[in-house]
């Protein structure tokens, strides 16, 4: 099977709403956004899932705690994830819950299926279990009756039970030998080096069910016992576009997987082992991102993270955290979260940088021209110059953004940014307007607002409520997020068309030495 090669699907982790959102599903859905919004301006269709994982013992007893019902709790938390990516402007095309009717029944039919194939069979678990993490844990990987994720480390408990297992040890082979011919499947190379040294060991059936009074989805066939959560989870990415249909047979495979650090066997080896089991094909990338850390803590789902995510949003605003999370270090690379760091980077590459420029070049336009953008003249040296500039920068641009090196294509773009600056300091355009030489004042000012549009559409997918207002304030009038790449050249910003001035784009973050 393939798919329409103009279309592109990107998913987040599903989260556990079991607690309000923290910074590192923050760090994780910032990155699919961006990535998510760079695809829309060079493809013909894109589709971006996000969502929820709502079954399981953990949010089973978290309910409880809350005396309410799962779904109760589950429905209240949810509202907090959507506000969350509201707020954080995460332009998602779906949010897929594992409670929802149309995923639950594509879980019934898949087990049934992979029953019915000998792929599913029952025997007995006895060993451990962690409910923090949802995993099962043989004697041999216990110390101390504790989680033997180092992520993790929670205590566990004795279970011995009946169950479904899936037979993942019958595609070890398989997978490894994926693995081993696809370079690139899973990123960083450190996460695929740890994953074929698992699967170089030796590597279990796991079970997927638990029997009796737990959140989840009943085994069809018998209800006595509850499809596990992995197996529930993970089939939220064939789920969310509608496996076995039309709109599968369009996106399928997903393109990229961005999932956390504390993810990654259960969608390098689980999920591969699945999609070889339903004969569908693997996803192109598998990418875990980094650790986000404060005070010298993960912050993580694992570890409760206590770092509440909308605060820091109402507080700092989403563009500030965004061009933090994806500036600061390299996807994959785990990040240390400062409020120092993050108001250092919004001062002085945001306002600083970008805000002053925009200003000083639309102050500059309506003070001269009266705000309508002039004809441009003839060109010059510095003009070409920019030009050259300009066709590197761009040419960067595209290839580490196809990469997903975010922090790289922000630095490139910030090369135009600074260039530009200096372009102002040396054509003077005050000094042009006092020697009254319209020509060349026209051609400078028509060149700022010209690369000002490009810097716009560059930016979007990194701050895209402040590239609107840019947008808008440069006279346009035309929906920024349908802009496509094609549309970043030189000598397209329409003369005449009246720009305008207002609030600053990125009012200064006062700290305790400037307030």
């Amino acid at each position: 099977m393939s798919k329409n090669t103009k279309s592109y699907f990107v998913t987040t982790p599903i989260y556990y709403p079991d607690e309000i959102p923290h910074l590192s599903a923050g760090y994780a859905t910032i990155m699919a956004d961006c990535c998510a919004r760079y695809r829309r301006m060079v493809e013909d269709s894109v589709h971006l899932i996000t969502g929820s994982d709502e079954h399981g013992q953990k949010v089973q007893e978290a309910a409880k705690s809350h005396r309410k019902t799962p779904q109760e709790f589950v429905d209240r938390m949810v509202r907090d994830f959507i506000t969350a990516w509201k707020k954080l402007q995460i332009s998602y095309d779906d949010f897929v819950r594992t409670t929802d009717d149309r995923h639950i029944q594509i879980v019934e039919n898949i087990f049934e299926k992979l029953l019915e194939k000998g792929d599913i069979y029952t025997g007995e678990f006895s060993g451990w279990y962690c409910i923090e993490c949802e995993t099962f844990w043989p004697e041999s990987m216990v110390e101390r009756k504790r989680c033997p994720r180092p992520e993790c480390r929670h205590s566990v408990k004795r279970v011995k039970e009946q169950g479904y297992f899936f037979r993942l040890s019958k595609y070890r082979n398989q997978i490894l030998d994926y693995l081993e011919k696809t370079p690139g499947f899973i990123k960083p190379e450190e996460c695929m080096k740890n994953t074929i040294d698992t699967l170089r060991g030796e590597l279990e059936d796991i079970c997927i069910t638990r029997k009796g009074p737990i959140w989840g989805i009943p085994v069809p066939s018998d209800p006595d016992f509850k499809i596990y959560v992995w197996l529930d989870a993970l089939l939220n990415y064939i789920a969310a576009v509608g496996y076995g249909s039309d709109e599968f047979e369009k996106y399928w495979p997903a393109d990229i997987h961005i999932i956390g650090r504390d993810m990654v066997n259960f969608h390098t080896i689980i999920w591969p082992a699945i999609c070889f089991a339903l004969e569908i094909p693997l996803p192109g990338t598998i990418f875990s991102q980094g650790w986000v850390i404060s005070g010298g803590k993960k912050i993580s789902r694992s570890l409760h993270g206590s770092t509440n995510l909308v605060e820091i949003v109402d507080e700092f605003g989403s563009d500030a955290l965004r061009y933090y999370f994806l500036r600061e270090v390299s996807p994959g690379d785990d990040l240390e979260f400062s409020i120092p760091r993050l108001t250092s980077r919004f001062n002085n590459q945001l306002a600083n940088d970008l805000g002053n420029l925009f200003r000083r070049s639309i102050s500059m336009t309506i003070k001269y021209c009266d705000g309508m953008v002039p004809e441009r003249g003839k060109l010059g040296s510095r003009e070409r110059n920019l030009a050259r500039v300009f066709k590197e920068v761009k040419k960067e641009y595209k290839k580490l953004m196809d990469k997903l090196e975010f922090r790289e294509a922000l630095i490139s773009l910030w090369d135009l940014v600074g260039e530009l600056n200096r372009y102002i300091d040396n054509k003077a355009p005050w000094d042009l307007y006092k020697k009254e030489d319209k020509e060349e004042l026209n051609t400078t000012l028509y060149t700022l607002m010209d690369y000002l549009r490009i810097i716009t559409v560059l930016v979007m997918p990194f701050v895209p409520r402040t590239a609107i207002k840019m947008w808008r304030r440069l006279g346009f009038r035309d929906i920024l997020r349908k802009k496509k790449f094609d549309s970043v050249n030189i000598g397209l910003f329409p003369a005449g068309q009246t720009v305008k001035m207002q609030s600053p784009l990125f009012p200064r973050i006062e700290t305790m030495e400037n307030g």
